[in-house]
C-alpha cells in the first residue's frame, strides 16, 4: 500500500479474511503526522461525519509506498521494495526483537557521468536499535541511488541473492555477506525523463501517445504502399466471389498479423527495468551449468549474467560474483515483461527449495535448456 504497509489475506474460504498487517513506515524518519489539525478540522463540519477506515490522505508519505513483493514461503524470507528505491530484506520471527538494522547504499549510476537526479529524495533510516513485533522483521535496507522507485525484484533463498531494479539500472545482492555483487546502469544518453522522478509522469504518458501514434500512422502508410497484382475493386470482387462459393468450414482461415514497428532506440524511458529471474542452466556452454540472473528493460534488451555462489561450507568465507555471459537485443525494442528458462523437457525450472524438500521434480538437465522471453509485441523461445 502507499502508506508502506504489507497485508496478508486468507484467501481459502468465499471471503478474504485479514490475518497480518507489515508496516515499514517505523524503520524510516517522517515528519508527515497530522492527525491533531485534521480532528480539529472536522469538529466544525455538520453534519458531524464519522471517520471509517484508516487511510488518512493526510498523514502518507508517497516515498513509503509499495511496489513489489517477493516472498520465499520454505525460507520465511521477505523481500519489499518502494517507491524512493528502498529494498527491504526481511525474516520471519515467532518472537519479538529489538535490533539495529544494517544499511547499505547502491549507486546504480557509478558508470555514468554528468547526470543529476531531480526526483524525491531518498528515506533516512532511523538510528539505533528498532523494535520489531513478531512476525516479518527487516534484518537489511538497500538503498539505491537515484532513489527512483523499484521497477523490478528477484530472490533466490538458496543463493542467498535478491536483484532489484529501477529506471536507472539494477542490482544484485548478497545478503548473507552484506555485500553488493553486481551494479548495472541501462540509462539511454538521451533518457532525460528519467532523472525527473514520478512528476514527468504526464510528460512521459504524453510523449508515450504520440509515439504509439506515429507507429501506427506508420504502419497504415507502409501497408497501403505495398504492391497488389491487381486493381483494389477487382480484389474486392474476387473475395465477395469466394465467400459466395466456399462456407466458413471449407475454408483455412490465415491468422491475422499485425506488423510490427521497431520502436526507436531514444524512446523515453528506455532503461527501465522490466523483469528479472534466477535459474541455473547452461549459459557459457552447452557442458557446465551454473546459476544465473536475467534481467529485461523497457527497451527490448536482455542481459544475462553467470553467477558463481559459493557453496554453504564456504558461505562465510567469499561472497558470489556475477560476470557478463550474454546480451540479446529484440529488434522490435519492445519492452520485456518476462522471462523464463525451460529445462531438457519443456518444464520451467522449480522454485528455490522446491527439489530439496520433494515438492517438485528436478529439471531435466541432459538436454539443451531453452529460455523464453515474451515482451509486449511478441515471444520468443531460443
Amino acid at each position: 500500500h502507499e502508506d508502506g504497509t504489507v497485508r496478508f489475506w486468507d484467501a481459502s474460504g468465499v471471503a478474504l479474511k485479514p490475518l497480518y498487517r507489515l508496516s515499514t513506515a517505523g524503520i524510516f524518519q517522517t515528519d508527515c503526522d497530522h492527525n491533531e489539525s485534521l480532528n480539529q478540522s472536522n469538529e466544525e463540519d455538520w453534519p458531524p461525519f464519522r471517520k471509517v477506515g484508516c487511510f488518512d490522505p493526510y498523514s502518507d508519505d508517497p516515498r513509503l509506498g509499495i511496489q513489489k513483493i517477493a516472498l520465499c514461503k520454505y525460507s520465511g524470507k521477505l523481500m519489499v521494495a518502494g517507491t524512493a528505491g528502498q529494498v527491504m530484506v526481511m525474516d520471519l520471527n515467532d518472537e519479538k526483537s529489538d535490533h539495529m538494522i544494517n544499511v547499505v547504499t547502491v549507486d546504480l549510476l557509478q558508470e555514468r557521468e554528468g547526470f543529476t537526479w531531480k526526483g524525491h529524495d531518498k528515506l533516512n533510516p532511523r538510528n539505533g536499535s528498532l523494535f520489531f513485533p513478531p512476525g516479518f522483521q527487516t534484518a537489511m535496507l538497500i538503498q539505491c541511488i537515484p532513489p527512483a522507485a523499484v521497477t523490478a525484484i528477484a530472490l533466490h533463498s538458496e543463493w542467498n541473492l535478491v536483484a532489484f531494479g529501477t529506471s536507472h539500472g539494477f542490482g544484485l545482492f548478497d545478503y548473507h555477506r552484506r555485500s553488493p555483487v553486481l551494479a548495472r546502469c541501462t540509462l539511454h544518453p538521451n533518457d532525460s525523463l528519467a532523472m525527473e522522478g514520478p512528476l514527468s509522469r504526464v510528460k512521459s504518458l504524453k510523449k508515450s501517445l504520440r509515439q504509439s501514434f506515429r507507429r501506427i500512422r506508420k504502419s497504415r502508410v507502409s501497408g497501403k504502399k505495398r504492391p497488389t497484382g491487381s486493381p483494389p475493386s477487382r480484389l474486392q470482387e474476387a473475395n465477395a466471389h469466394l465467400a459466395e462459393q466456399a462456407g466458413p468450414h471449407d475454408l483455412d482461415m490465415a491468422p491475422v498479423q499485425r506488423r510490427i514497428e521497431p520502436r526507436s532506440a531514444d524512446d523515453s524511458l528506455s532503461g527501465v527495468v522490466r523483469c528479472l529471474y534466477f535459474a541455473d542452466t547452461f549459459l557459457r556452454d552447452a557442458v557446465h551449468h551454473g546459476p544465473t540472473l536475467w534481467s529485461g528493460t523497457n527497451s527490448g534488451s536482455v542481459y544475462a549474467y553467470a553467477l558463481e555462489v559459493p557453496s554453504r561450507e564456504k558461505l562465510s568465507d567469499r561472497s558470489a560474483e556475477a560476470v557478463l555471459g550474454k546480451e540479446i537485443q529484440l529488434m522490435h525494442r519492445a519492452p520485456v515483461v518476462s522471462i523464463a528458462v525451460l529445462d531438457g523437457r519443456g518444464n520451467p525450472l522449480p522454485e528455490p527449495y522446491e527439489v530439496s524438500r520433494d515438492l517438485a521434480k528436478a529439471p531435466d538437465m541432459q538436454g539443451a535448456h531453452s529460455v523464453l522471453i515474451a515482451s509486449e509485441e511478441q515471444f520468443k523461445v531460443s
